[in-house]
């Protein structure tokens, strides 16, 4: 079985990024996690960068997972939101 490789990802560069997220969010909650994502490449391509999503990991990932509808309703208040600031506010 061949092994992969997925670079990690950090947040030296996404501070900025972080404290726009908690503003949207009102949820200044931080949670490092061991699983791969495609966010290594682009934090190694200087682009900060944050996982974020609706739902919980306890039902992700797995035979019968769900995302609660609430859960995408509160994800599409937040992407309204985000694209609101977007226009409102100085890009990063």
């Amino acid at each position: 079985m061949q092994e992969e490789s997925v670079p990690a990802m950090t947040d030296d560069d996404s501070a900025e990024l972080q404290l726009l997220i908690a503003a949207l969010t009102g949820d200044d909650e931080r949670h490092k996690v061991a699983y791969a994502t495609e966010g290594g490449q682009f934090t190694n391509a200087g682009i900060p960068t944050i996982i974020c999503g609706p739902g919980s990991i306890e039902q992700a990932h797995k035979a019968d997972e769900y995302v609660e509808l609430s859960e995408i309703e509160r994800c599409d208040a937040f992407l309204k939101k985000l694209l609101d600031s977007c226009t409102t506010q100085p890009s990063m």
